[in-house]
């Protein structure tokens, strides 16, 4: 993570400038998951006034800690119990003390370096890093608005080294955006509340976050062609490689973007977020319309599971109700009156065998439509009739889903005022016990 981050033929110098290993770890008080970012201890010496500059940064970024597009900064602390990659620190490191960030641990992400940057390997053979397509970096541009939109109300800034490839995470399947460590430079940079305080730097400071914006996806445009803040890095994106009479990668209008991006620090045409949400209106209610369509799909799915929640909940009450053995029940419960209409609505349900003319004629029938339908039936009561055999098929019963329905909440009803009975009775002797006791 020190050296620098390799992509394609030009290596992209570090960021942060210093050494960084990452870990996952799991709260002891919460039991969730946090990514912790060491900080190398001899590169950046922990002090009070460090780990009170770290403490500042994680209570600034607090009232973030919900932006979809930030993984939050959670606590900052100092041990020496931890080596450079979260294992122990082993015969040579004689535990020197190192300052810790941990963060909120999103699973399956991956950084936009890894996703665009390096050559993935498809099919054996090593294929080189392929740009975005166009509605992609649409995407990605409005993800980035909202990010900065949100940070630069809060009076603060991301700051260049979080708005690097190897520090924004993508999660593929959804491609949602995530600055990985917002607030880690904050705690580097010095005096955290008098540039939020000052006009002046906080603005400069916040156009500084535009141009990495413009930067960022410029580099991704590039496909690490060019390192990112090249001078004809903007070209290079338009156009295909260097030199090459340009094959018009991307519209016009998306170039003009980046441009305007990254002349935000120098007095570009966009100067605020705001300005930058503004230009993107457009764009906006196209990724919005795929969220919306998004979460309709996570909505069918979620009654989905609703659905298998009540059924689970009737197969639990039938399995409580069904062949009882003797002992907590009269010997003859299970097989009298409604238990013995659900027990054969049981065998309906689940015993069946397959039908002449099925191909596994005579053997067991497996249907496991047969088998929801019936139990959704059952949920829902439906007056539709029934046929149930005894297992000697001496007997037939006739009784609609409703009717059996209704057996199943009495019997299961039963069953609950017994249990609540053998309570009351028992906590009754051992009080009477306890009497007993006290006239000795």
């Amino acid at each position: 993570d020190s050296a620098g981050v390799t992509t394609g033929p030009v290596t992209v110098p570090f960021v942060l400038a210093i050494g960084v290993g990452f870990s996952k770890a799991v709260g002891a008080s919460d039991g969730r998951a946090y990514v912790l970012r060491r900080l190398d201890g001899k590169q950046v010496i922990p002090s009070a006034d460090l780990l009170t500059a770290a403490r500042g940064a994680v209570d600034a970024w607090a009232p973030l800690a919900g932006h979809p597009h930030l993984a939050a900064l959670r606590a900052a602390f100092v041990s020496a119990e931890m080596g450079p990659n979260g294992g122990d620190p082993g015969p040579s490191g004689g535990g020197a003390p190192a300052l810790f960030f941990a963060f909120d641990y999103h699973p399956g992400c991956v950084t936009l370096t890894a996703a665009h940057l390096a050559p993935s390997t498809l099919g054996g053979g090593i294929v080189g890093a392929a740009p975005p397509p166009e509605p992609v970096m649409w995407s990605y541009a409005v993800q980035l608005a909202s990010l900065l939109r949100a940070v630069h109300a809060a009076r603060l800034a991301l700051r260049p080294g979080c708005l690097h490839p190897s520090k924004v995470l993508v999660h593929p399947p959804s491609g949602r955006l995530r600055a990985a460590c917002p607030g880690l430079l904050d705690a580097l940079a010095g005096d955290l509340a008098a540039e939020r305080n000052d006009e002046g730097a906080l603005g400069a400071a916040q156009r500084v976050d535009l141009t990495a914006a413009g930067a960022l996806l410029c580099a991704l445009g590039c496909a690490g062609q060019v390192p990112p803040g090249h001078p004809g890095s903007l070209a290079t994106m338009m156009g295909g490689p260097p030199g090459s009479n340009g094959s018009g990668r991307y519209s016009p209008e998306l170039g003009r973007l980046v441009g305007a991006l990254l002349g935000a620090a120098d007095g570009g045409p966009i100067s605020s977020a705001r300005q930058l949400a503004a230009a993107l209106a457009e764009r906006t209610l196209t990724e919005w319309e795929a969220a919306a369509l998004g979460h309709d799909a996570l909505l069918g799915e979620l009654a989905r599971e609703c659905e298998n929640g009540r059924l689970l909940r009737l197969l639990i009450k039938l399995g409580y109700v069904n062949e009882r053995p003797e002992g907590d029940v009269d010997g003859s419960w299970s097989e009298t009156g409604d238990r013995y209409l659900l027990k054969l609505f049981r065998d309906f349900v689940f015993h069946q065998v397959a039908p002449e003319g099925h191909p596994g004629a005579g053997g067991p029938l497996l249907d496991w439509g047969h088998v929801v339908e019936a139990l959704n039936k059952l949920d829902a009561g439906v007056g539709e009739k029934v046929v149930l055999l005894s297992r000697d098929e001496s007997a037939m019963l006739v009784a609609s889903y409703a009717d059996v329905r209704r057996c199943v909440e009495g019997s299961y009803g039963e069953l609950r005022s017994l249990a609540s009975a053998a309570v009351a009775r028992n906590k009754a002797g051992h009080h009477h016990h306890h009497n007993h006791h006290g006239h000795m």
